[in-house]
């Protein structure tokens, strides 16, 4: 990564770094306003179905409003969690415990996700975590991280190949667990 001859920029010369709101539990309840945690993110993406929700006015939580295309960070905890947010009816925030990276038109969303998965983009991650007790990755120090800028056309490219490949490997897993089953369901019928 340090011998690469590609261009590099600093996360927030490409994107918009900041931390979601505070919510408390008490705050949590059937409202208006969905709340992604870092339990919402998953190792195949963004959870949308279970989400926490809480009843607030919409000018009070407007510039924590996730916007299509944001990544999202887990900022608390060993795991290293990140996801890209796609628009979903009505409104969702980022809650405290993760780290809104809103990109410009200079870096794909899935080309910047593709990075934060890599094992440098982990390793840079890792690097930011603060703490011994409760691990945290404060946003000011990641926006300081420095990203390989490929061109448009690269970046392109690369999340396509990402995005056919992880459809693949679900689908695959899918057709492997069914059949699993089935044998399953085979073998304990003839016990009886």
């Amino acid at each position: 990564y340090k011998s690469s001859t590609h261009e590099r920029v600093k996360l927030h010369e490409v994107a918009e770094v900041f931390r979601g709101k505070s919510i408390l539990k008490k705050d949590v309840k059937p409202g208006n306003i969905k709340v992604l945690n870092i339990s919402n993110i998953t190792d195949t993406g963004i959870d949308y179905s279970d989400m926490d929700s809480i009843d607030e006015e919409e000018r009070k939580i407007k510039r924590y409003e996730l916007m299509d295309g944001d990544i999202v960070l887990s900022c608390r905890g060993t795991a290293i969690k990140t996801g890209v947010f796609r628009k979903q009816k009505g409104i969702v925030i980022a809650s405290a415990n993760v780290i809104v990276i809103r990109p410009n038109h200079r870096i794909l969303s899935d080309y910047l996700r593709i990075f934060f998965e890599s094992p440098v983009g982990i390793a840079l991650i890792k690097s930011f975590q603060r703490g011994t007790t409760v691990v945290n990755i404060n946003h000011v120090d990641i926006a300081e991280m420095e990203i390989p800028l490929l061109s448009m056309e690269e970046q392109k490219e690369l999340a396509d190949k990402y995005a056919k490949e992880a459809a693949l490997f679900r689908e695959t897993v899918a057709k492997a667990e069914k059949r699993f089953q089935e044998e399953k369901e085979k073998i304990y019928n003839r016990l009886v």
